[in-house]
């Protein structure tokens, strides 16, 4: 079967199927309509709560057992019931050297062990972080939860052996664990739909089809012939490369700054202050493509509570609290985005994004900039796992990727003279 006919069948079946999900309702998610598809510390309370026995849903420990199970370690518990589920548990502020503190999204209290959760939907690691948490509890499991099962980086884990970790995914572990809570929940109706509600959430970010029949019905049709699964081999290797677009961009971006400030690598060296190289950054978080200004010393990056670091602080939080006043500066980000959105018109897309968070209650970062380009009503932000047919239909483009990476370099001169011109002390020394 050629490519056309292929993908004409294929089409068919896809038909069949939204049409059973729209008569069904399985469309109706009401994560995705809450706009909390990738939200981390939404996975993070909504797992804590099954994992809890007296969690909300009533079951006691049952759900614990099946995830316990799920990951191999169900025969070294014993008397789950006694067991306490924690978010974001507070283990201390991060030192100077990075070695202790920091928050850990989900602790699990026992007897036995306690089991450590950090889970990761798009956020980067932190400097030490799980290093930190087996300092907190160096006889804890700690399991690194992400979309595919990937390790954590070797600045996450620091002096921390990587066998000392237990890698796990949403993908496989969490959709696995779901369907077995679901199995258990036939009995509890609103249980059950709001654990089909998240299993499908988790399908939809993992890449993954929703409804099983579907994804049987199209396996067999590759599988029926030679022939038909080369084409669709042939197809997924061009759809990967249209998906590595966005890599691609982003490669531009670092290799034209690095080209233009005449720097050796992409974290781009704003200006020294004291001991301290204050960097500019292009990353993933959170599902954003986004700059950060981030302090380091010594080649290690993450806050520390030195008076010189407050000093440099100060003068940040100046300069965007003047740039963007706001009551709540944590919330400047949402604003900010939300203002964007509304306004599209003339050069007021053109502006620094920008919002502060403070290093008492955030780590890392001394401010974030989100970079979002809006071409022809299309707003690219470089979120991996929400790109539509008309996204990639239009960066696939090289004069629109052109232009992003034009955009990027603008933006990045406009951070630069900014802080330039806005923020002034005899010990700055600029270097870009």
């Amino acid at each position: 079967m050629d490519i056309k006919n292929l993908l004409n069948r294929i089409q068919d079946i896809n038909k069949k199927y939204e049409q059973f999900a729209k008569l069904s309702g399985e469309n109706f998610n009401v994560f995705s309509v809450l706009g909390l598809d990738s939200v981390e510390v939404m996975h993070s309370q909504f797992i804590a709560e099954l994992l809890n026995p007296n969690g909300t849903h009533g079951q006691g420990s049952i759900y614990l057992a099946l995830f316990l199970q799920q990951i191999g370690l169900r025969n070294n518990y014993q008397e789950l019931n006694s067991a306490k589920t924690i978010t974001e548990k507070h283990i201390g502020e991060i030192n100077k050297d990075c070695q202790e503190g920091g928050r850990i999204d989900i602790f699990i209290e026992h007897s036995y062990k306690n089991i450590i959760i950090e889970n990761k939907i798009y956020a980067g690691d932190q400097y030490n972080q799980l290093y930190r948490y087996s300092q907190f509890d160096n006889k804890a499991f700690i399991l690194y939860l992400t979309l595919d099962g990937s390790a954590p980086s070797d600045e996450s884990l620091g002096e921390l052996s990587i066998d000392k970790i237990m890698c796990i995914s949403f993908k496989e572990d969490i959709i696995n664990w779901l369907n077995a809570c679901i199995e258990k929940s036939t009995s509890l109706p609103i249980i059950r739909e709001t654990l089909i509600q998240y299993c499908n959430l988790i399908r939809k970010l993992t890449n993954q089809c929703s409804s099983k029949d579907k994804e049987m019905e199209v396996t067999e049709l590759l599988l029926s012939s030679e022939i038909n699964f080369k084409t669709a081999q042939d197809i997924a290797n061009a759809i990967n490369s249209i998906v590595k677009v966005q890599d691609d961009v982003v490669k531009q971006i670092r290799n034209r700054i690095c080209a233009k400030y005449k720097s050796k690598v992409a974290d781009l060296i704003l200006f020294s202050f004291r001991g301290y190289e204050i960097k500019l950054n292009i990353t993933y978080e959170y599902g954003w493509f986004h700059y950060g200004i981030f302090p380091t010393k010594n080649n290690k990056w993450g806050f520390s509570y030195d008076e010189e670091l407050k000093d440099i602080d100060r003068l940040l939080h100046k300069y965007f609290d003047t740039k963007y006043p706001t009551e709540n500066p944590d919330q400047r980000f949402v604003e900010l985005s939300e203002y964007c959105k509304k306004h599209k018109d003339g050069d007021k897309n053109k502006f620094i994004k920008g919002y502060y968070r403070s290093p008492e209650n955030y780590k890392n970062y001394f401010c974030w900039i989100p970079f979002n380009k809006s071409e022809d009503d299309i707003n690219y932000a470089f979120y991996k796992n929400e790109m539509t047919f008309k996204d990639y239909a239009w960066i696939y483009h090289s004069e629109n990727q052109n232009k992003l990476v034009d955009y990027a370099l603008e933006l990045c001169d406009e951070i630069i003279q900014s802080i330039k011109g806005n923020i002034i002390d005899t010990d700055i020394v600029f270097m870009a």
